[in-house]
């Protein structure tokens, strides 16, 4: 309250002043060197000391270094979907623990503004907030081209459609609009989110993490959650590039192929956890053994006639010893 009285700011942008000068003396060095040589600015000092706030100490220095190097070379805000990405990387266990914290403190408010207008704020999970996002998108897209709003006031509009219970945003041409009639009939529209992450982190064989589509990385436990009862579709890549080396966030390695849409096979984030733990307690044995059906086990040893091991005759119908 006395830096805001003495700087006549408010008490809000004092205490981010005070905070980040806490954090360059304290807590982070190397984007303190950096902004007082002045390869960084301001903006990208504040937006990295509030992307570092809440990483456990153990990670902090590795991620900072990764950070603050080439920094100077991107934007703010492609400098925190980075640090997104690596905080998920390096410090999976920090983010699923405060990503719970965070979902406990969602809310959305409303203001009165100037002009008879009023400001919507408010604090979303990222699914939730891409859903909304693309429901009011394709709700947008429904007037004709002769609507005489921006497709920002349709998109408003399309909430308070929403909050209304209708189901499409009407049309505010002139004329005689096509779309008028059919829009009254039409179901709400489908929202897709789209998520990518590694099948063996969705197996539990690790905890790399995945990629929200318009938002960046989340843990791999968030990712598991909406694969649980999601459509998968089997993208085929070659190796990603080191996430610190990309120059968007979402990076991944050229796509070599796509499959088809199937349906999820209900793995659900608590059974890959538990295939994690059983990993590293040393416990592999049922994770490694596969057991085949009868008709897969007939048409195999028909097919090879022998064992598969290098050099060996025993025959492939012999019992298993």
């Amino acid at each position: 309250m006395e830096i805001a009285s003495i700087l006549s700011i408010t008490e809000y942008a004092a205490q981010k002043m005070i905070a980040l000068g806490c954090d360059l003396r304290w807590r982070l060095p190397r984007v303190a060197a950096a902004f007082a040589c002045g390869d960084i600015d301001l903006a990208k000092a504040m937006a990295l000391s509030e992307a570092l706030a809440n990483v456990s100490e153990h990670a902090l220095d590795d991620i900072e270094r990764l950070l603050v190097d080439g920094a100077c070379r991107v934007t703010g805000n492609k400098l925190k979907a980075r640090a997104r990405g690596l905080i998920a990387r390096h410090d999976p266990d920090g983010v699923r623990a405060r990503r719970v914290r965070a979902e406990a403190d969602r809310d959305v408010r409303t203001c009165a503004s100037h002009d008879g207008m009023s400001t919507l704020d408010g604090m979303l999970p990222a699914v939730g907030a891409q859903t909304l996002a693309t429901r009011l998108r394709a709700m947008s897209m429904q007037v004709c081209g002769s609507d005489p709003r921006t497709f920002g006031q349709r998109r408003a509009d399309a909430l308070i459609a929403l909050a209304e219970g209708k189901t499409s945003l009407d049309c505010q041409c002139d004329g005689d609009c096509t779309r008028r009639d059919d829009t009254k009939t039409s179901a709400l529209p489908i929202a897709t989110i789209l998520v990518g992450v590694n099948a063996s982190t969705l197996l539990g064989f690790d905890d790399l993490p995945g990629y929200l589509q318009g938002y960046g990385h989340i843990d791999a436990d968030h990712a598991r959650a909406i694969a649980a009862d999601a459509t998968w579709q089997r993208v085929l890549t070659l190796a990603p590039s080191e996430v610190q080396h990309c120059s968007t966030a979402g990076a991944v390695g050229p796509v070599l192929g796509v499959g088809r849409s199937m349906r999820s096979p209900e793995i659900l984030p608590a059974a890959a956890r538990d295939n994690r733990s059983r990993r590293n307690s040393g416990s592999r044995r049922g994770e490694s053994t596969y057991q085949p059906s009868a008709a897969l086990v007939t048409i195999v040893r028909t097919r090879d006639g022998t064992c598969r091991f290098p050099n060996c005759v025993v025959r492939s119908d012999s019992p298993w010893p």
